[in-house]
């Protein structure tokens, strides 16, 4: 597939988190046999209150064209303790 068309997955974060612009970082080769690579995403977040929190799985679908079907993948949760900032009033 064309591994620059992928786009930056969906993540349900917590009412409490903030995030930013995520930075791509592509890693692709073209050679006669195909193209192949990686495309990595950092996604900035920031936590607006102290406790404990979850982030559900984050899940990516693609195409295998040697298999011929759909192959889904998932991360597992994320599970985030957040302290208090000492210094915070």
């Amino acid at each position: 597939g064309n591994l620059k068309l992928i786009e930056s997955p969906t993540i349900q974060l917590p009412p409490d988190f903030e995030s930013y612009e995520s930075k791509v970082v592509d890693n692709f080769k073209n050679t006669p046999q195909g193209s192949s690579g990686s495309k990595q995403f950092e996604i900035p977040v920031i936590a607006r209150s102290a406790g404990k929190f979850d982030i559900e799985p984050v899940v990516f679908t693609y195409f295998d064209p040697q298999a011929g079907k759909y192959i889904t993948l998932s991360s597992e949760p994320i599970h985030i303790d957040v302290s208090k900032d000492p210094n915070a009033g």
